[in-house]
């Protein structure tokens, strides 16, 4: 129901605010069922209303807990984005088994802010879900509005790394790949 109200309301609310235009490209790589994982460079909040706008479906959030410092913000991120606190860095386990969780439920997860790191990869490693790259630029003109391009690429999974050996060399690469994924959309 909130997230309805989000679509509905809210969104169209802030984007007139913020005076938001927003590109996208690749929006038939969005699978219209299934789980799988967002991965991109989304670093502030007008990137998350962004992918939340031009999303089919509902996205669940795995906010760091250095965002939502404040118990408001917590609560509202929790309303209307769906988001759990989730510090990929550390051993998080209800964070992480909210993440799984979401992913059995068939839905599209994402990561905010969008910082591949070695937690993140070995999160997506051991999921088995696709991954989703994506690539926001904001362009700051002249005009009065804001606009930002969102690229998403083909959807792929890290089944070629499923029986490797994970030590710190096997999961930077993993990392490198996932962040050249989302590099490669940029231009």
């Amino acid at each position: 129901m909130t997230w309805r109200l989000l679509k509905i309301i809210i969104i169209p609310l802030i984007k007139n605010f913020y005076k938001l235009r927003i590109r996208v490209q690749g929006g038939d790589n969005v699978p219209d069922s299934g789980a799988v994982i967002i991965l991109g460079n989304q670093k502030n909040l007008i990137s998350v209303l962004a992918i939340e706008t031009v999303m089919p479906r509902k996205v669940y959030w795995a906010v760091s807990p250095s965002v939502c410092r404040g118990r408001l913000a917590r609560i509202l991120f929790r309303i209307f984005f769906g988001c759990f606190l989730l510090d990929p860095g550390r051993a998080d386990t209800r964070g992480f088994r909210s993440a799984f969780e979401t992913l059995r439920k068939s839905e599209m997860l994402a990561f905010y802010p969008g910082v591949v790191n070695q937690g993140v990869a070995l999160f997506c490693l051991r999921s088995g879900y696709g991954l989703l790259p994506v690539f926001i630029t904001q362009e700051t003109s002249t005009s009065p509005f804001r606009h930002i391009n969102i690229n998403f690429g083909p959807v792929y999974n890290l089944s070629e790394y499923r029986r490797i050996i994970l030590n710190v060399e096997n999961v930077d690469n993993i990392v490198l790949q996932i962040n050249r994924s989302v590099e490669k959309l940029s231009g």
